[in-house]
């Protein structure tokens, strides 16, 4: 077999293996999702998320004020686990949310919704 030849089918081989055996490219598939049909599939915020976003802070900067990895502010706000706080970390959660303790809502896990 020829240098030529080899490499001429060899050329065809990776053409065909580019063209039917790679798998497609689904990225432009994703940007078809519009902003609405994706806010649909969200879960529902919880009271927790809802007062940390209306006060504007971040996980991370939620998490330092209240000495907490921010790992455990994600379990709280996205799995539906209640806050387990000392008194401290409440009151300083109140103050950075601006709402006082007595105004909190039985459960922060719940949808925040539910306490419309």
């Amino acid at each position: 077999m020829s240098g030529q030849h080899h490499r001429s089918c060899c050329l065809r081989t990776c053409a065909f293996i580019n063209r039917f055996l790679k798998p497609p490219d689904l990225s432009s598939c994703y940007d078809i999702m519009t902003v609405d049909h994706k806010r649909q599939h969200l879960p529902p915020k919880s009271v927790l998320k809802a007062l940390r976003e209306n006060a504007g802070l971040s996980q991370e900067q939620l998490a330092v004020y209240l000495g907490i990895a921010v790992s455990t502010l994600r379990r709280w706000e996205n799995e539906g686990m209640e806050p387990s706080m000392t008194k401290k970390q409440w009151q300083t959660f109140c103050q950075l949310v601006g709402v006082s303790f007595d105004a909190l809502p039985q459960s922060l896990a719940v949808p925040a919704e539910a306490n419309a």
